[in-house]
Parts: structure tokens; C-alpha cells; sequence
């Protein structure tokens, strides 16, 4: 559950350009 949101906000940071 939180893993797949950190993991799903992770990505989408580096997709953005983090």
C-alpha cells in the first residue's frame, strides 16, 4: 500500500525531471 505510493510518487519525480 504506501510502498506502491512511494514507489508510484517516486516515478512520477523522476518522469517530471526530479
Amino acid at each position: 500500500a504506501i510502498l506502491s505510493i512511494s514507489l508510484s510518487t517516486l516515478t512520477s519525480f523522476v518522469e517530471n525531471g526530479f
